[in-house]
């Protein structure tokens, strides 16, 4: 009986070995040290059958290989035990630094370098300095020039990037239904509200828009894109779904022989 004990405990080590093996075969030593920020593993009092990652904690002190004493995020009297593989490392994202290069008169420094000025209002249009440059880098003389020229400020309101209106095209919208249409607005920062009530206000001073009342609402978002200036734009999607289409028909363009 004990030979055959001994066997036992022998092959139960040998295949605990063996399972030990195959178990930690991707596994990744983990160490922290004293003031790392970590991200916690737990459960909470609302559901403690939820456990989900918070934090970030910060390290106090390494009690062994395996537990280490993390304090807790908002409570600063507060900390717990934990075991490393309820740990992960905390990464914090990069912090963006917003800079404004303007031209400083009366600063000439040769050492520094050249950087150029940004120009803060580039909707602005200088027809002056437009007509500048075209004359030196086009093969027209004095004379086309000037009747450019002339013929540009005649038609000014043609030539001006501000956004104009006609009133010898009319569009009507018809909806296939006669429902409401009742869009809920999309969820935006402080900073997006901002520059959503800037740029409602600059299309209500070019009279682009009017504030009326309809049945339809959509809702407003603000398109972002790395090195473009944010773009607002409406999802009128569910108003597409009942607006009937318009096809024309080919003849009208067909020519006559």
């Amino acid at each position: 009986m004990k030979r055959c004990q001994e066997l036992a405990i022998s092959k139960m080590e040998e295949c605990q070995q063996k399972n030990k093996t195959w178990y930690d075969k991707r596994a990744v030593k983990r160490e922290f040290r004293i003031g790392d920020l970590v991200l916690i593993f737990a459960t909470f009092k609302s559901n403690k059958l939820s456990p989900h990652w918070t934090g970030p904690g910060k390290i106090l002190r390494k009690l062994s290989e395996t537990n280490y004493v993390v304090q807790l995020p908002g409570e600063k009297a507060t900390s717990k035990v934990y075991h490393v593989n309820m740990l992960k490392p905390y990464y914090k994202r990069p912090e963006e630094i917003n800079y404004l290069i303007s031209d400083l008169a009366g600063e000439n420094d040769e050492e520094q370098m050249e950087i150029p000025c940004v120009d803060s209002n580039p909707n602005i249009l200088d027809l002056e300095e437009m007509f500048q440059d075209y004359g030196e880098s086009s093969n027209m003389n004095e004379d086309q020039i000037a009747q450019m020229k002339n013929l540009v400020w005649k038609y000014m309101k043609c030539f001006s990037n501000v956004p104009g209106k006609t009133e010898l095209v009319i569009h009507d919208i018809e909806l296939s239904e006669e429902q409401s249409i009742l869009s809920k607005p999309y969820r935006t920062s402080p900073r997006q509200n901002a520059i959503l009530k800037t740029e409602i206000q600059k299309m209500l001073d070019l009279k682009i828009i009017e504030i009326g009342f309809s049945d339809c609402t959509s809702p407003m978002i603000l398109v972002e894109a790395p090195g473009k200036d944010p773009r607002p734009c409406i999802d009128y999607r569910n108003l597409n779904k009942i607006t009937k289409n318009k096809v024309l028909s080919s003849s009208k363009y067909r020519r006559k022989n």
